[in-house]
């Protein structure tokens, strides 16, 4: 059984896309589809400690036009945004336990040039990948397919070409699928488990924030936590 994983390649996405990453053998992002406004492509939630909630964290773009594809996304110049981003992550996170370690690694990132928002958001998710000690051997970009194809077909034809049998998707994705299509071509679906509960500051959980988040609380021992059955 081979298992692929497919996703656009959010801004620092939330800790179930990583876990996605960890229970697949390749992962593609999808990066030639029409950007949607509002989406988790360009924004995410981190821990506000003033208000013991989540709270968004926006990337900038630039001259945006409607119809886009991701990869065609810009982002706005000016470090202002970033450095204000970087400023929130001090504020609220200088008090965990691994914040030295994954506020370095993302600085770098953020103290870097970069006019496409895809190359920003994969330059973040290689860094965290690279951290977890997940090999970059596993992503691959759907634009190198260079595929005319559409929707579900389009997923089926990315199988197809990694060899894989089994698509692992999150439970989100089922009413967007077509099973039956998906199992004329020998492909499984699989959904995989977000459920994951991990200790944050004070007590309770906030769900569905950013996977630095889990990552700032755990360190390398965040890949243990990503890897649910």
């Amino acid at each position: 059984m081979s298992i692929v994983a497919i996703h656009q390649p959010n801004f620092l996405p939330f800790y179930g896309y990583f876990s996605k990453i960890a229970g697949c053998d390749q992962f593609v992002f999808l990066d030639d589809v029409q950007y949607e406004k509002g989406s988790y492509t360009n924004r995410v939630k981190i821990f506000d400690r003033s208000k013991n909630e989540g709270a968004w964290l926006t990337c900038q773009l630039s001259n945006f036009r409607f119809g886009q594809n991701i990869d065609e996304v810009l982002i706005e110049p000016s470090f202002q945004w970033k450095t204000k981003h970087l400023k929130s992550l001090q504020l609220n996170y200088k008090k965990a336990r691994y914040f030295d370690q994954i506020f370095g690694l993302l600085e770098k990132v953020y103290r870097k040039e970069h006019s496409r928002l895809v190359d920003f958001n994969l330059d973040l998710l290689f860094c965290i990948s690279d951290y977890l000690g997940v090999p970059r051997s596993k992503f691959h970009r759907s634009s190198e397919f260079h595929l005319s194809s559409k929707s579900n077909q389009r997923l089926i034809e990315i199988c197809k070409l990694l060899g894989c049998d089994t698509y692992l998707h999150g439970k989100g994705a089922v009413k967007y699928h077509d099973p039956h299509l998906f199992e004329e071509h020998d492909i499984r679906l699989t959904p995989v488990d977000h459920n994951i509960v991990y200790s944050q500051f004070g007590e309770g959980f906030i769900p569905y924030l950013s996977v630095i988040d889990l990552l700032f609380h755990h360190g390398k021992e965040s890949i243990q936590i990503l890897k649910v059955k």
